[in-house]
């Protein structure tokens, strides 16, 4: 029997999303005001993407999770 999987919340999406763009517009400002184009912009859109990326894992790896009211070997009452 496959494991119960408990849903995964849809605001977790919008923080990756917002996670992945927030390093952009980051990076973007620093390439602005220190004239250094598109270095900090690469940089910390590459570092928001991966970070992003663990976190989508990690969230979905939560979700599958057996619960915790079920005993380890999955058979219960």
């Amino acid at each position: 029997m496959p494991p119960d999987r408990r849903p995964v919340n849809p605001m977790a999406f919008a923080v990756l999303g917002l996670e992945m763009v927030g390093f952009t517009v980051t990076g973007v400002l620093i390439d602005w005001l220190a004239g250094s184009a598109p270095w900090a912009t690469v940089t910390l859109t590459l570092l928001g993407v991966a970070a992003a990326f663990l976190h989508l894992v990690r969230a979905t790896q939560a979700g599958s999770a057996p619960r915790s009211d079920r005993p380890p070997g999955g058979e219960g009452p």
